[in-house]
């Protein structure tokens, strides 16, 4: 059996793609770098290495490596004959036992999902959580008192002013 269905063809053409873009960046450096007037008395700051067209030779070599006309165990003929054995050797049991394993596990992170969503809800103190009513109550009573004070006080001072 593969590794995990899918899988590896997966890890194949994530390694194609880091290959190509390996490649790529290579490439992009070779042509900026040999060229006479982007590259004026070295103003990019070239090294050997860089200008060295073995560079990018062997970062194609890691996608496609051409051996007497064909393409030998590079990570293109990695995804390019990966395809063809992506079902080989996964029943249908497994792949409805995978299934529901997936199923279970996504019904899981979700009630979980909500769990935390409901604790970050309180967290963060947004308008409908429990700690953004009661801070509306505190305030409200702290006004209220607030209110009170000046209006006890102003009525106190007017009743000593007119004795």
């Amino acid at each position: 059996m593969h590794i995990s269905e899918g899988l590896s063809t997966m890890q194949n053409e994530e390694q194609l793609l880091n290959d190509l873009n390996e490649f790529n960046a290579k490439y992009a450096r070779y042509v900026a770098c040999s060229d006479n007037t982007l590259n004026v008395n070295n103003k990019l700051k070239c090294t050997d290495l860089e200008l060295d067209q073995k560079t990018v030779i062997d970062a194609y070599d890691k996608i496609v490596m051409i051996t007497n006309g064909t393409a030998a165990s590079r990570s293109l003929y990695a995804v390019n004959n990966g395809e063809t054995n992506v079902n080989d050797s996964v029943t249908n049991a497994e792949a409805d036992a995978t299934f529901n394993d997936i199923t279970t596990k996504h019904n899981n992170i979700m009630q979980l999902r909500s769990e935390l969503d409901a604790k970050l809800k309180e967290l963060h103190v947004t308008e409908d959580s429990l700690a953004y009513e009661q801070n509306r109550i505190f305030d409200g009573t702290l006004y209220t008192s607030l209110i009170w004070t000046v209006l006890a006080t102003t009525t106190l001072f007017y009743v000593f002013k007119k004795l």
